[in-house]
């Protein structure tokens, strides 16, 4: 069995399996690829039994068989095409080698000879070579005759055209085997595509020495061939690589990760997108690259809306890269804020920040009102129902978590009359599908009334709640 190139640099090269071999970048390797995405052992192909096994040597990138990555191994059949990097290569029989070879030019018969050989009839090998000598023994003696005869010698010669034997009729293609993908190279291509990444992004690309932008690229109608890749970055080494086009199966590489120099500091954040702040000046948000400072100790402040503002001392070295990262802490909290009555009007440090909505248990509560982004410190809140403030209660917000605060305005509304003629004047709180009733008598006190007990059930006049407020006002 044979293993031959479809593509690359080595186009056409036929390598001798027999025992087995291996392919990767290192020079050890059976067949050396000193490529860009070819691990140093990348795979190997083994004898087994009658057959030959492809196995995957833990490589990076991956081996491919007809298109599809391997898991692990798998027995190789005749025309399969096995993927190593960015190179595709054929396995095949001794055979398929042979017949798809030309006839050397060695072994061609001289044109004056093939001239007088008569075409074939469906005669075979020995007969066709039995009739070419005499007829070369025929013209040589003629041409001796008349060398020596002082006339002219006519000679006339009659062809017999004999038609060969039609050709044998060609095989049909093999089926791909279920679930296999067949790539077929395409010789003829004269351009392909090539999308330019790099980690970390924004780094100038040069191919060919041309400038094309600015990671990440697209770059359109690429030649084919092998082309030259400079990538450059501020505070990062150039890096310089290879691309081959067309690119087969595989329509784009990998990205290219640049290497940072000495006298540069890599600050991250998490979140990221925080600002980084050298005193007053804002120079980035993280994840930021420190370049073209002076070897030097420098203390920045990371700040994100949201989270307390950390201090980080980074140090420039000519000698080395450095690299900082900050977890940011949350300093902001929220408030779940319930009223009785709702709806109400909620307020926090004096600003209104909405309106509470009735609850739908039948109880005059509201449901909880969030309130986010308050920053992790005490608050004043209160509200406001009917013309009527509550007391203003004052809580402390704490950061990361949400705290449940209780806001009420008491002021009797409703006049509840017993059977046994007891008059009850509160602020109505509940009443239930029985018709049971809680009635706040006070600011701390709630009494309940069971329905058999209720005798009427009434709300108390403006004027009412008027002189009641009066008399409050009077009350030490």
């Amino acid at each position: 069995m044979k293993l031959r190139f479809l593509d690359g640099p080595e186009t056409g090269r036929v390598v001798d399996i027999s025992g087995g071999l291996t392919i990767g970048r290192d020079e050890s390797c059976d067949i050396m690829i000193d490529e860009d995405g070819v691990s140093r052992t990348h795979a190997r192909v083994s004898r087994d039994g009658t057959g030959y096994v492809l196995e995957d040597m833990n490589s990076r990138n991956g081996v491919r068989v007809n298109g599809s990555r391997i898991e692990k191994n798998v027995m190789l059949k005749s025309q399969d095409r096995i993927g190593v990097g960015d190179r595709i290569i054929l396995f095949t029989t001794d055979s398929a080698i042979l017949g798809s070879s030309e006839l050397p030019k060695s072994k061609r018969p001289p044109a004056a000879v093939a001239d007088l050989v008569p075409e074939s009839d469906g005669m075979n090998g020995p007969v066709l070579a039995g009739l070419t000598v005499i007829v070369v023994a025929v013209v040589v003696f003629l041409v001796w005759q008349s060398g020596r005869a002082d006339t002219s010698v006519a000679v006339v010669t009659t062809t017999t055209t004999i038609r060969s034997a039609p050709p044998p009729p060609e095989l049909p293609p093999r089926p791909p085997a279920p679930g296999s993908t067949i790539f077929v190279p395409n010789p003829q291509a004269e351009s392909g595509h090539y999308l330019v990444t790099t980690i970390p992004a924004g780094a100038a690309v040069e191919i060919a020495g041309r400038s094309v932008g600015l990671s990440p690229v697209l770059v359109r109608d690429i030649s084919a061939g092998k082309h030259a890749v400079r990538i450059s970055k501020a505070g990062y080494r150039a890096a310089d690589r290879f691309i081959w086009i067309p690119q087969g199966k595989r329509s784009f590489d990998h990205p290219f990760e640049l290497e940072r120099t000495s006298g540069t500091c890599l600050l991250t954040s998490n979140p990221s997108g925080a600002s980084v702040m050298l005193g007053n000046q804002f120079l980035g948000r993280t994840p930021y690259l420190m370049s073209g400072f002076q070897a030097d100790e420098y203390v920045l402040k990371i700040v994100q809306f949201g989270f307390a503002v950390e201090a980080r001392s980074v140090i420039i070295s000519n000698h080395r890269a450095t690299a900082v990262h900050t977890d940011l802490s949350p300093n902001l909290g929220s408030l779940k804020i319930v009223t009785l009555p709702s709806p109400a009007r909620v307020f926090v440090d004096e600003q209104m920040y909405g309106i509470s909505e009735p609850s739908e248990t039948g109880d005059r509560r509201s449901r909880p009102m969030l309130i986010d982004g308050l920053r992790a410190e005490d608050h004043s809140i209160y509200m406001e129902y009917d013309g009527k403030e509550s007391e203003t209660r004052i809580v402390g917000v704490r950061s990361g978590r949400a705290t449940t605060v209780r806001v009420s305005v008491w002021a009797p509304d409703t006049e509840i009359r017993t059977v046994d003629n007891k008059v009850f004047r509160g602020m109505l709180k509940r009443r239930n599908e029985h018709g049971d009733l809680l009635l706040s008598v006070s600011r701390i006190k709630d009494v309940p009334i069971v329905a058999t007990r209720v005798m009427s059930v009434r709300e108390i006049t403006e004027e009412e709640y008027d002189n009641w407020h009066a008399m409050q006002q009077k009350k030490p």
